[in-house]
């Protein structure tokens, strides 16, 4: 069912499946030994007893029945299969393909668990005779197969597999035991060390499975087995064509380290020794790993040591040291020269000898004493020491493309060696170096590896830090002197020794930048992203990093700034900003404190919000939050004396900054509103004022305010998810609909259907419709949004109670169309909303929405207006029908609306 004939339609296509799938069907039937009877059967999976063998009586066992000599006959077998997985695949033959799937794995599942542990003796099988591992065979070949769907199907049969042995022997860590799931491991994780990356996924996923899947006891057991089979993805695969395979083996290995070797609880068996035992295994074969030459083996067996000693609460010295001889010739190397071994091999040893000289406590030393140790130390100092092109006279790195990695890796190896004390200024100098390197990598390296060098420093090294910085700080003296080279490692230096450098460095680089910065403007014809605003941008970076720097000189350094994006034309994306952010981020209150007192300034309100807005304007936004009162005297409660246009302008501009900043805020923390009542008493006071609303509507709004509206809006809503006895502030968000702007609103319109109408509780549906009621009697309340609450709230969340059947409770009680209460809707929508004597003396839309309200009462409470067994007319029926009636009279001239 796998191919089809060239050009064929969809229908012959199919027609040559469904005929494949038949002889597919008829030969594996026809290649099974159906001859013994029901009973027979019966009494023979009765029989099966398993007794725990050991586990070289089980290898034995299952060694011991050969692989069926007849190859055409076997290969046939395998292959038909296959074929009813590929079918189990396919839309049109799945249904079919997967019942007859499960019958012939269940069949075979059953004689390989009768052969392998019944306890009665069970006829040798014949060399002729397929063997029962050809259906591991064929689950393989489906495993490690290109097509997805087809490593789905073979989960799905190993499942089956287990499930029918653990029903056959009764318990799944017995069943575990049979050799069958062995040969199972065995050539599941074969496909790890298959070539093509596809069938090394597959190898993963059944890697994978069998974790979820088997007993405890059992993935101890493999544990060794698995994590060579994924240690070897890493080794013959690359991040670029594995399509996820690497990533997929490095987490198995953490899942499978950590489901293994997690210390057992009070009940631990005879799981305590097994746990043992695979840990000892997995800990010498992760130690071997150490010094791999491979990059991704190296890295993930370092970071498996140290997870492990995360998961045992041990050291990882303390895991390593019972196999340290593994690596007692080589950390470091005993027998052989660093430059005799190939690149790769080099790289390893020295990662090798960081990774155990650093640990605590040091699994190696270096001993200057010992002649290797001492010529090892020496080979490492050359490497770093050295140039490339002395370095490429040696025959060893005449044909290696880049020296950048060896460098890289014999820097971090001679920063491990801080420990010797009579070597520490010869390393400084070599790592200093590598800092002032043309090379960005090695310049990183450097600075990473004189990072961890100084964790431990003397008064000696202070003295040999002030030694080096000297030169640079000369360089200091003219602004013509700088450029970005000199910038990036005085960067460098500022990071690894901040206190080195006082309050007169702050004001330096404060002058230098703003002579650069007068030298950008007036180079308005050169190229404007070229040197000089990297040499602006590297010292306005430097600001943040020294500890001297104070908030005093942010108002310069954002005013330079913004004189830079002014001379460039830039103000979104500008390159000013991310170091001008780390700056105000080292003084959150004050900076928060700054742009508030100058809500203001246009320019300086458009920064305020690009930091409030970025990714780590966190710190900022919290004190901004915590600063309800502050945002309310800065915006909403500010006093501007006079009336001209400007001012109107200035405090028309203050509002709609107290507006932003509270909608911002929300943004990124929506339950702030909750605890805010006086920013939401602002916020309501704003919305309900009618100049507020005629100010938007007229067509002079600056468009620099139209966001305005839709974000007030927003913050009440957000408060009103928080606070939904204030039906108040919930009726007056609807004067959106008064406006012309409805397309703005569609989050309110989604509010409004979802979560009041279909997701407020029945006591809140009718605390809806009694504050209804008050503010229908409200003649301060306008007409239309009256209308509008009816229209949005209330009718729906009423039709959506009645679909839910909840009728009485939302009413008030059973049906009683004889007796009034102030607590039953009926009573009060006729008693104070209807109004029979006048039946017009509403508007239109209102009266179109009484009657539609009406006659959804009508339709679902019929029985809480009038009794059907009583003849006579009830006062409420009464009462409705006279509201209702004259609409329909032919004199009355109305909306066709209101009489439909």
């Amino acid at each position: 069912p796998q191919s089809s004939g060239q050009g064929a339609g969809p229908t012959v296509d199919m027609v040559y499946r469904q005929h494949a799938w038949n002889v597919i069907q008829s030969f594996l039937v026809s290649m099974l030994n159906l001859g013994d009877g029901d009973l027979d059967v019966y009494q023979l999976l009765k029989q099966v007893s398993l007794q725990p063998p050991s586990e070289t009586h089980g290898r034995l066992k299952y060694l011991t029945y050969p692989q069926c000599s007849n190859k055409e006959a076997r290969n046939a077998f395998e292959t038909a299969l296959s074929g009813v997985f590929i079918a189990a695949c396919l839309k049109e033959l799945r249904g079919e393909a997967l019942s007859f799937m499960s019958n012939i794995l269940k069949f075979i599942t059953a004689i390989a668990v009768v052969q392998q542990c019944s306890a009665v003796t069970a006829k040798q099988p014949s060399h002729d005779m397929i063997d029962v591992h050809v259906m591991l065979d064929a689950i393989v070949k489906c495993v490690s197969s290109d097509e997805k769907e087809l490593c789905k199907i073979g989960s799905m049969t190993l499942a089956l597999i287990i499930d029918t042995a653990t029903t056959i022997v009764g318990d799944k860590e017995k069943a575990s035991e049979l050799p069958l799931f062995e040969a199972a491991a065995d050539k599941l994780c074969g496909c790890c060390y298959e070539q093509a990356w596809y069938a090394k996924n597959g190898g993963c996923l059944a890697i994978k499975f069998l974790m979820e899947k088997m007993p405890l006891k059992w993935v101890m057991n493999h544990q060794l087995a698995f994590v060579m089979a994924l240690m070897f993805v890493l080794l013959d695969l690359s991040n670029e064509v594995s399509s996820g395979t690497v990533s997929m083996a490095q987490e198995l290995t953490d899942k499978l380290l950590t489901l293994c070797n997690t210390p057992l609880g009070q009940d631990k068996g005879a799981l305590s020794g097994v746990q043992e035992k695979s840990f000892h295994a997995v800990a010498r074969h992760l130690v071997k790993e150490v010094i791999s030459p491979n990059e991704n083996v190296r890295k993930q067996s370092h970071h498996s040591l140290v997870l492990l000693a995360r998961i045992t609460g041990k050291s990882v010295t303390d895991i390593m040291d019972p196999h340290r001889e593994i690596l007692a010739d080589m950390v470091p190397p005993k027998k052989h020269l660093l430059k005799h071994q190939p690149v790769s091999t080099q790289i390893a040893l020295m990662d090798g000898n960081t990774f155990c000289t650093s640990l605590k406590p040091r699994l190696f030393s270096i001993n200057l004493t010992i002649p290797e140790h001492k010529i090892f130390f020496q080979e490492l100092v050359n490497l770093c020491d050295s140039d490339d092109q002395t370095l490429a006279k040696l025959p060893c790195y005449r044909s290696v493309p880049s020296l950048v990695p060896l460098k890289v890796s014999g820097l971090a190896a001679l920063a491990a060696c801080h420990y010797l004390p009579e070597m520490r200024e010869k390393i400084f100098s070599v790592l200093y170096k590598a800092i002032n390197s043309s090379v960005k990598e090695l310049q990183v390296a450097g600075k990473e590896a004189m990072n961890k060098f100084m964790v431990e420093h003397t008064h000696a090294d202070i003295e040999l830090v002030h030694g080096a910085l000297r030169p640079l700080l000369m360089m200091l003296g003219d602004y013509h002197n700088l450029s970005p080279d000199l910038l990036q490692k005085l960067t460098h230096m500022i990071e690894l020794f901040p206190t080195s450098f006082n309050e007169k460095m702050c004001e330096a680089l404060k002058g230098h930048l703003t002579r650069w910065i007068e030298v950008l403007i007036t180079n308005t014809q050169t190229q404007r992203q070229g040197e000089e605003v990297q040499i602006c941008l590297y010292i306005l970076d430097m600001f943040h990093m020294l500890p001297a720097s104070t908030f005093r000189l942010f108002d310069q350094l954002l005013l330079l700034a913004l004189k830079g994006e002014k001379a460039l034309g830039v103000e979104l994306g500008s390159p000013f900003r991310a170091p001008l952010m780390k700056f105000a981020l080292k003084f959150p209150q004050q900076t928060v404190e700054y742009f508030l007192s100058r809500l203001v300034d246009p320019t300086l309100n458009r920064v305020f919000n690009a930091f409030l807005r970025h990714k780590d304007g966190g710190p900022l936004r919290d004190v901004l939050a915590a600063g309800a009162p502050k945002i309310i005297q800065m915006t909403f409660g500010l006093q501007v004396p006079g009336t001209d246009d400007g001012t109107m302008l200035k405090k028309r501009e203050l509002q709609y900054q107290g507006i932003l900043l509270c909608h911002l805020l929300i943004e990124h923390k929506e339950s702030w509103i909750k605890d805010m009542p006086t920013i939401v008493e602002c916020l309501k006071k704003i919305w309900v004022s009618e100049a507020y609303h005629f100010q938007c509507a007229k067509d002079s709004n600056p468009l620099s305010f139209w966001p305005e509206s839709p974000m007030l809006v927003r913050c009440l809503l957000s408060h009103c998810k928080y606070h939904p006895d204030d039906i108040d502030t919930l009726f007056q968000l609807l004067r959106v609909y008064m406006t012309r702007h409805l397309s703005s609103y569609q989050f309110l319109t989604d509010f409004l259907d979802t979560e009041v109408a279909k997701g407020y509780s029945t006591e809140n549906r009718r605390a809806l419709f009694f504050k209804f009621v008050e503010v229908f009697q409200n003649p301060e309340y306008p007409h239309e949004l009256k209308a509008k609450i009816l229209q949005y709230i209330i009718i729906p969340s009423f039709s959506s109670c009645f679909e839910e059947g909840k009728v009485d409770s939302l009413l008030g009680g059973p049906p009683d169309p004889e007796r009034d209460s102030d607590d039953n809707i009926i009573s009060v929508f006729i008693n104070k909303i209807i109004n029979p004597d006048k039946p017009f003396g509403s508007s239109d839309p209102m009266c179109i929405l009484l009657l539609q309200l009406s006659s959804l009462l009508v339709e679902h409470a019929a029985p809480h207006i009038h009794d059907s067994n009583n003849k006579k007319q009830g006062a409420k029926l009464r009462r409705l029908m006279t509201f209702a009636w004259p609409c329909l009279l032919p004199k009355q001239c109305v909306d066709p609306a209101t009489k439909y």
